[in-house]
């Protein structure tokens, strides 16, 4: 069953996470693949070949709970969300923006590694409810992005605690950055 203050909380904050990898100005996002220079649309476009946030999120998933995840293209064009009562958990495989690009309050970004690799934890304590980012470096302009997001009173630590649980089963899947 689909909690619509959920859902609202999740898609709150997967546009707040929005922003482009930059040309070196801040604030800037960059234009999708099609308008960057082929040079690079070519290299971000191979970053994750066939990969599917869908295929990876429900194997990373499974047995948990959860409803069989559903693409979800709202933070990325290779996005899946999957819920469970209260709780939705969203990946996005973004080959436009490294883990530099993930904006927030500084006071609630965290930097640090997952299994090793370089990643950002971005906490969103907002109502109504709250929610958590990872993201994992997979290249410069490339990263897997983890959100896991409550919608009603869970603490962000326990949006947090999920979001890592995924995002350290999500990483050894990944491509090398």
């Amino acid at each position: 069953m689909r909690s619509p203050g959920a859902f609202s909380a999740l898609l709150g904050l997967a546009l707040l996470a929005l922003a482009g990898c930059s040309d070196g100005q801040v604030g800037i996002p960059r234009p999708p693949s099609s308008a960057a220079p082929p040079t690079e649309s070519a290299e971000a476009g191979a970053v994750f070949g066939t990969l599917k946030a869908c295929d990876l999120l429900d194997r990373a998933i499974q047995g948990q709970g959860y409803g069989p995840g559903e693409v979800s293209n709202t933070a990325s064009h290779n996005g899946c969300q999957a819920l469970k009562p209260g709780l939705t958990v969203r990946l996005d495989l973004d080959d436009q923006q490294g883990i530099d690009e993930l904006r927030g309050d500084p006071a609630q970004m965290h930097t640090g590694e997952v299994n090793g690799r370089p990643a950002k934890q971005l906490k969103r304590p907002s109502s109504p409810g709250a929610g958590c980012y990872v993201a994992i470096e997979v290249g410069a302009c490339a990263r897997a992005l983890v959100l896991a997001g409550f919608g009603t009173n869970p603490s962000v630590e326990d949006a947090c605690a999920e979001a890592n649980k995924l995002a350290t089963a999500v990483e050894p899947e990944l491509p090398a950055a």
